[in-house]
């Protein structure tokens, strides 16, 4: 038996269910077996999250994607593993959003105005050209944003 972990530094554990291996203990779960990494080698009993896999991953863009870790959902960096804190601020473009298309043009831009390196430029590209194939394909899921007024602002605090 095999289970997936991520370890605090985001790289993806093997767990390898072997009672010969003695007791292994994760946040107050035993499990018996050894932990490893996607490699083989072995990786130190440590602060790991098991990875629900009854609830796949959805992708975001070619960066990030929502996976299910320890009963919650957790925005994560794809390549790095890195988790995207909940109190740093998010901005979500779907393809039907209108502007959706000129806002990442723009973006495109000013990341070349800033000498953003040629990997993110084409990221940027990449996303662009989906949501321009987006907007062809499902021209009757287009909307003006905030047409359907599904807002809810949150409370002003010190900081707002």
């Amino acid at each position: 038996m095999a289970k997936r972990f991520i370890d605090s530094a985001g790289h993806e554990i093997l767990f390898r269910y072997d009672r010969a291996k003695g007791n292994v203990w994760n946040r107050g779960r035993r499990y018996f077996g050894e932990f490893q990494h996607a490699d083989g080698s072995p990786a130190c009993d440590g602060d790991f999250k098991e990875v629900d896999h009854t609830a796949p991953s959805r992708s975001i863009d070619g960066k990030f994607e929502a996976r299910f870790i320890d009963g919650k959902v957790v925005l994560a960096n794809k390549v790095s593993g890195e988790e995207i804190p909940e109190d740093e601020p998010l901005f979500l473009l779907r393809g039907r959003d209108a502007l959706a298309l000129d806002v990442l043009r723009q973006y495109d831009l000013v990341a070349r105005d800033n000498g953003c390196n040629d990997l993110h430029l084409a990221g940027i590209q990449q996303v662009i050209r989906k949501f321009a194939a987006f907007k062809v394909e499902h021209p009757e899921r287009m909307k003006q944003p905030g047409v359907t007024r599904h807002l809810k602002l949150e409370e002003p605090t010190n900081g707002d």
